[in-house]
């Protein structure tokens, strides 16, 4: 972070942990259509590995490798993305929001000395939702539908930049 002394929380003693998640996700979606995981094996063997790796070194990753998983299996079970009815679109929010709200999460926190990892992530979970909900009412749905607006009267004068075929 730009915000205080703490270099254990730059990340770069877990980049290697992190990178090997970013390339195995991106794998992943990349092959998808190829490799047809079966995420519900994957996650039951990520369990096997949380549970077998209690006090040992691999703890850590297998906590990162079950909770992926986890998402994974979640993100794809099929009752639950058909009830889903999705009328708002955060997502972009929370991507645009969440590493300035993870720095004021970690500021604050640090300031009144409660600066733990699940406090920051609390806290910052809630600023970037609030910030993304904000965004999304006050300005990205009102600018999609100026852009279609945009769209479609440049589609009514297109005939008239049209030039003729020879």
């Amino acid at each position: 972070p730009l915000v205080g002394d703490n270099h254990a929380l730059y990340g770069a003693a877990h980049f290697s942990t992190f990178a090997v998640i970013f390339f195995a996700g991106a794998l992943f979606y990349s092959l998808e259509e190829k490799i047809a995981p079966r995420y519900t094996a994957i996650w039951l063997v990520s369990a096997f590995v949380l549970v077998i790796g209690k006090n040992t070194e691999i703890y850590r990753n297998a906590i990162f490798f079950f909770t992926i998983t986890s998402v994974l299996v979640i993100a794809r079970w099929p009752l639950l993305i058909q009830k889903i009815k999705i009328r708002h679109d955060y997502s972009y929010g929370v991507y645009l929001y969440g590493w300035p709200s993870q720095q004021i999460a970690y500021k604050l926190l640090r300031d009144m000395g409660e600066a733990s990892a699940f406090k920051i992530t609390l806290l910052a979970s809630l600023i970037a939702i609030a910030l993304a909900v904000a965004s999304w009412h006050l300005i990205e749905k009102r600018a999609i539908r100026w852009g279609q607006r945009l769209a479609r009267w440049f589609d009514e004068r297109r005939t008239h930049f049209a030039t003729p075929d020879a």
